[in-house]
């Protein structure tokens, strides 16, 4: 199996099977506005979008810019929306500003929500530690 690790102002990526990418450095990962992502992202720390990702996502945290969308699965500590989500989301935090726009099966232990988020689907509480 081939694999590739390069160097990058964003810390060390390793590329494997082409769509699966382990970013493990502690600073945040960007996907910038007008960037698409498709695939698998592991992430130990902070991955920020303010373009566009489909995928299964499994990261520390994740923030969706204003301009920003993320389709698929996700599971971190905290979410924080101003964009769009869609998906199955699992997380401890779940924080949505005015702009943001949610659909899917979300499941939470601790929710802030500001006036003007738009959810749909499904919203599930979770108790104690996970």
């Amino acid at each position: 199996m081939p694999e590739a690790t390069e160097k990058s102002v964003l810390g060390t990526v390793e590329r494997v099977l082409g769509s699966t990418v382990r970013m493990n450095e502690g600073r945040p990962s960007i996907i910038s506005e007008g960037f698409s992502f498709t695939g698998d992202i592991t992430a130990d720390h902070v991955l920020h979008v303010e373009g566009r990702i489909e995928g299964k996502i499994h990261v520390g945290a994740v923030v969706v810019g204003p301009n920003g969308c993320v389709k698929g699965s996700v599971r971190c500590t905290r979410f924080h929306v101003k964009g769009v989500f869609e998906g199955i989301l699992e997380c401890e935090e779940l924080e949505l500003e005015s702009s943001a726009r949610v659909d899917g099966t979300i499941e939470y232990r601790v929710l802030n929500v500001q006036r003007g988020a738009v959810v749909r689907g499904e919203m599930i509480v979770r108790r104690g530690a996970r």
